[in-house]
């Protein structure tokens, strides 16, 4: 079986490119409960970036793709909202069901062609997780009824031969849970 475990970047300062000092204390603390990878992939944007070095994930690839969304798409599922609703809306929404599609492949030719067992780590942001994971699952009927992520939370997806085959929440313990759409 193969691993992605996809996580939202740590907080920042808008309009400040970088993480908050809080941002990387949050980063630490999720770290603890992380790991190993064989691989640690990021956007390019400074929030997700550093959020793998917080984390203890020096060296990260990083990918253009995972942190770029049209913002008519963001508009359109009203983000933050929950995976339920955002499946409702991919349902119905033929641009917004593209891009969870692409978000979904983009993740999993990232551990294509690694072997049996591996585990990659994707940092990522809100909104384009969303759809990612609703591209990922939501064509075998899962009902999920999950929040949008906070800050360093995420979703765990299993891979059998290139297949879906199971989801795991990443979520943070409630006195650290983070939930800010004013901050991205």
């Amino acid at each position: 079986m193969k691993v992605i475990e996809i996580r939202r970047h740590a907080m920042r300062q808008k309009p400040k490119a970088h993480l908050s000092l809080e941002g990387i204390e949050l980063a630490k603390f999720a770290s603890a409960r992380m790991g190993p990878y064989d691989r640690v992939i990021t956007s390019r944007l400074p929030r997700s970036m550093e959020t793998a070095v917080a984390m203890g994930f020096e060296g990260a690839e990083h990918l253009e793709e995972l942190g770029d969304i049209p913002d008519d798409i963001l508009e359109k599922l009203n983000w933050p909202n929950t995976l339920q609703a955002i499946s409702e809306i991919i349902k119905t929404n033929k641009d917004c069901f593209q891009f969870a599609r692409r978000q979904a492949k983009i993740w999993l030719n990232c551990i294509k062609d690694l072997p049996e067992e591996s585990r990659i780590l994707i940092i990522s942001h809100g909104g384009i997780m969303e759809l990612g994971v609703m591209g990922s699952i939501c064509l075998d009927g899962s009902s999920v009824t999950i929040d949008a992520f906070g800050y360093c939370e995420g979703i765990r997806l299993e891979y059998e031969s290139e297949k879906y085959v199971n989801f795991n929440p990443q979520l943070m313990p409630e006195e650290r849970r983070l939930i800010n759409s004013t901050q991205d």
